[in-house]
């Protein structure tokens, strides 16, 4: 890295309380500081030697804002002329503040973040804050493993967020694995998430959006005995399991033809023969069904048991079947 090289514009009367200690301790830590003191000898030009030699080759400027600097002509001059740099050349411009109120900060300065030493004796935060700037390092914690939802390979239903996505999925799937509808407890969906490292709130807002999307059913409970996971159940609505379906189940549109084609070919029957028959988890028959009976393809009614029996198929399912082969 290329060293870096900092002006200092100060008024005199603060090169000795507090300017040289500075110097000294920047050039420490590798920072080749301009200052007039030991730049400038005998006869030399001050402009020259100040604005074209000092400012016009830095890197940085710290400009040192003090009762005494804020008024003189030359400190104001450099720091007009540093500002400029700033804007043109984009120069760290460090404004430092030692004994005089934010309201007293020059207006050309007041958008840059300044530094205040409280201690002229003792400034070493102040000064670490001054040597990150100059080398634009920017101390950060290490980065964490993020949560085990946010790694889990998901695809994403529009408009979801991951955690969205991920507890609905679990939920669809808890129902399909227990092969039928069912309320799902508050307890039951919390002890999913827990291998996600999801915590509870995070989990009821991912549900309350669930709900107002209209993806689940969502029924809370009142009492002192209703807290916390006790609290709450609900139930996957149909476009919920069919946003699941279209999204996770490769198998999905596959299944929904050959459940089309069972009941077209058999003009009816009921879920319990056509999961049976096609080796697929009731639970998504069962939902091909209501969907087929919502588009007017077929009637059926809820006998009991789970049972759902197809007493009459529209002729429009079968010319469906046949369009959609």
């Amino acid at each position: 890295m290329e060293t870096p090289k900092v002006f200092i514009s100060h008024a005199s009367e603060d090169k000795t309380r507090f300017v040289l200690d500075l110097d000294k301790r920047l050039r420490a830590q590798g920072i080749d500081v301009w200052l007039d003191k030991r730049e400038i000898l005998a006869g030399d030009n001050l402009v020259d030697k100040i604005f074209e030699e000092g400012i016009k080759k830095t890197q940085a400027v710290i400009v040192v804002l003090s009762q005494y600097s804020i008024e003189k002509p030359w400190p104001k001059a450099e720091r007009d002329v540093s500002v400029i740099k700033k804007i043109n050349e984009n120069i760290r411009l460090i404004p430092l503040i030692l004994d005089i109120q934010d309201e007293e900060v020059p207006e050309s300065l007041k958008p840059y973040r300044w530094v205040r030493v409280k201690d002229l004796n003792d400034y070493e935060d102040e000064l670490n804050e001054i040597i990150n700037s100059i080398y634009e390092h920017r101390e950060k914690p290490p980065l964490g493993e993020p949560p085990k939802y946010a790694q889990t390979r998901i695809e994403l239903i529009p408009d979801l967020t991951k955690l969205d996505n991920l507890v609905l999925k679990l939920s669809c799937e808890r129902l399909i694995e227990q092969g039928y509808a069912h309320l799902i407890e508050g307890e039951e969906i919390f002890e999913a998430v827990q291998p996600f490292e999801i915590d509870f709130n995070a989990m009821m807002e991912s549900l309350e959006i669930l709900d107002r999307r209209n993806l689940i059913d969502l029924k809370k409970f009142l009492g002192s005995n209703s807290e916390g996971a006790k609290g709450f159940c609900f139930h996957v609505t149909e476009w919920g399991m069919d946003a699941y379906l279209k999204a996770y189940r490769e198998d999905y549109e596959s299944i929904f033809k050959s459940t089309v084609a069972s009941i077209v070919n058999k003009n009816g029957g009921d879920n319990f023969s056509i999961a049976s028959h096609l080796n697929v988890p009731e639970v998504i028959i069962d939902h091909v069904i209501t969907h087929l009976k919502w588009e007017k393809y077929i009637k059926a009614e809820y006998v009991g048991g789970g049972q759902i029996y197809i007493y009459e198929v529209n002729p429009e399912l079968k010319r469906w079947l046949q369009n959609n082969r």
